[in-house]
């Protein structure tokens, strides 16, 4: 009716499909992951053929579990180094009109994730780099709560598209099997339930799925194949292959 000169509700990002969230999930199905053993190869590939910046981005990333715009909407202020936690607020969005910014996450749902040791060392070294490359570059080393970890060239928000090229890169000149950066995510969550320590509720409740079908579907993923390499056992034992 003409009677408002601007739309209230022109800005407002639209939440996920729930199908949506499925299907992406369902990469896991593909082979989308990698084993342990193809995780520790890809990240020494990824010390040795990256910088700093995209090899810590990519170690955080498989020992977290986070979507990639997550990862790089953090700021220092999200590590708290003394509780060896994470906190998850926000990610990096990309629209026409607003280019890259700061939204919700895709649940729009706050949460904490544990870091294990060797992560945070691996932050606590990145951090301390970084202040010297941003120096170097005559650049403004921003307070915690605005100091990205993983910025761009000009210290500006990181496009999360980025590491499709570094990743393929990593993989192809190293011969690696081919995962998508999303594929971490899934690599993450399948370790997670293959070490026994974690239950479907908590690795639901560290990835951030809205419910637990998601999570279940990868749980019972993985736990079939482990139930396949248990059956390739007890038939090796019963056809006398054991040692005794």
């Amino acid at each position: 009716m003409d009677l408002i000169p601007k739309n209230p509700m022109s800005g407002v990002e639209l939440p996920s499909e729930k199908q949506n969230q499925f299907e992406h999930e369902n990469e896991v199905f593909k082979e989308n992951y990698y084993s342990r053993d193809e995780l520790t190869e890809f990240l020494a590939c990824c010390k040795k053929d990256l910088s700093t910046l995209k090899y810590t981005a990519f170690h955080l990333l498989a020992h977290s579990g986070l979507h990639k715009g997550e990862c790089f909407a953090l700021t220092w202020a999200d590590v708290n180094f003394e509780t060896a936690v994470l906190r998850v607020n926000k990610a990096v969005g990309y629209s026409t009109k607003r280019g890259l910014h700061i939204k919700n996450t895709k649940t729009s749902k706050p949460r904490v994730v544990d870091l294990d040791e060797e992560t945070l060392s691996i932050l606590r070294k990145w951090g301390e780099l970084q202040r010297l490359e941003l120096s170097k570059e005559q650049l403004k080393v921003k307070s915690d709560n605005k100091q990205l970890l993983f910025p761009n060239g000009q210290n500006e928000l990181m496009h999360p598209s980025k590491t499709s090229t570094w990743i393929r890169n990593v993989q192809k000149k190293n011969n690696l099997r081919e995962i998508s950066t999303h594929g971490l995510r899934h690599t993450h969550c399948s370790l997670l339930f293959e070490s026994g320590f974690f239950t479907p509720a908590q690795v639901m409740e560290r990835l951030g799925h809205t419910d637990l079908e998601t999570t279940m579907k990868i749980y019972t993923h993985v736990t079939r194949q482990s139930l396949a390499n248990s059956t390739k056992n007890y038939l090796n034992f019963i056809k006398g292959d054991s040692n005794e």
